[in-house]
């Protein structure tokens, strides 16, 4: 049935309006370079999860994962190749994750992985397993002339916690996740150190 012009107007309005409306939810919740969910409606989702897990009584892990040296990479290589970086990076793990799990850019260059109904052992496992698959991660040299372009590699450390050893408050396991990110850093460092005293 054709519909009175007044009444076509309103109804191609409300569609309209209905569009805009999905586009700002999505831009609420989405990271702009990447398209995982950002920080804010991350956590929210994980203070979801956490109790989800405590009424039905589940583990709930979380990796948190940081491409290394990033401000390097952004120093020697430009802005282009950085925002890459993380695009493919972004989507080298979304592709290896289960739908349950929820994943997110965090900050800058770290990114956050909760995985629902996972051990302290298991999450560990995973993440060590993700970041082998970073490290087979090329880039292209925006920078670089044809002749000059080598791929740049890129390579990950990863925090775990879990609520098996950190409990159900999103503070202490981002904490703990955070303190193993740290001390994989330093470890990082100590290895650079050895090799170059040790030539």
């Amino acid at each position: 049935l054709l519909l009175p012009p007044p009444l076509y107007l309103v109804g191609s309005r409300l569609i309209s309006l209905d569009r805009q409306n999905h586009q700002l939810q999505q831009l609420a919740r989405e990271d702009h370079l990447t398209g995982l969910f950002n920080r804010p409606h991350l956590l929210s989702m994980l203070e979801r999860e956490l109790a989800l897990s405590q009424r039905h009584n589940y583990t709930v892990s979380i990796l948190l994962l940081e491409i290394n040296d990033f401000t390097q990479l952004l120093d020697e290589y430009g802005r282009h190749t950085g925002e890459q970086a993380l695009r493919l990076f972004a989507n080298c793990i979304r592709e290896k994750i289960r739908e349950s799990d929820l994943f997110g850019r965090f900050d800058g260059a770290q990114f956050l992985l909760v995985l629902p109904h996972t051990s302290y052992d298991d999450a560990a496992r995973m993440g060590e397993g993700l970041r082998a698959l970073a490290a087979g991660i090329k880039l292209v040299n925006q920078q670089a002339s044809e002749a000059e372009q080598e791929p740049v590699k890129v390579s990950a450390k990863i925090g775990v916690a879990s609520t098996e050893n950190s409990g159900r408050s999103v503070a202490h396991l981002l904490n703990e996740a955070d303190y193993a990110l740290y001390q994989s850093r330093n470890e990082g460092r100590d290895r650079q150190d050895l090799n170059k005293s040790n030539p």
